[in-house]
């Protein structure tokens, strides 16, 4: 009876984790494949990102690290019980990207072109609804 309540009430943070995992997985996949038509197409190509990397390496490194981020969803969706710390850390991760995107976007610190600057912006709106699931998804966890 209990592990059956415990699913009922992991269902949406399980989804939610999932559905993230596989977006940031494919964006990563996108990024590290094709790091120099990507950051052609947000038109930071030519830039220097803290003066170390050009465009095409930083789109690399972040396509990297999605995938490592991506496997970590993957992994606590895959436990019998999901780890709420975990989880919240990933929440704090969304959000965070959330957050960058947005300073960003408004301090034109990376010359994205215009289709850069609103991929920017549609990636982060995504972000923030699989944030918001995440959230409603760890507190129905607490609902047991």
């Amino acid at each position: 009876m209990a592990a059956q309540t415990r699913t009922t009430n992991d269902i949406l943070l399980r989804r939610a984790l999932r559905g993230n995992g596989l977006f940031s997985a494919f964006s990563g996949l996108l990024f590290v494949l094709a790091s120099a038509p990507v950051a052609a197409f947000l038109g930071i190509e030519e830039a220097s990102i803290l003066g170390l990397f050009d465009g095409g390496a930083f789109i690399f490194i972040v396509g990297s690290g999605l995938l490592g981020f991506a496997g970590g969803l993957f992994l606590n969706t895959l436990r019998d019980e999901i780890d709420r710390v975990q989880a919240a850390l990933a929440i704090a991760m969304d959000i965070g990207w959330v957050v960058f995107s947005a300073i960003v976007l408004i301090t034109g610190a990376l010359p994205f072109s215009t289709a850069g600057g609103w991929a920017v912006l549609i990636v982060a709106d995504g972000v923030t609804v699989f944030a918001i699931l995440q959230v409603v998804g760890l507190r129905r966890m607490g609902e047991r």
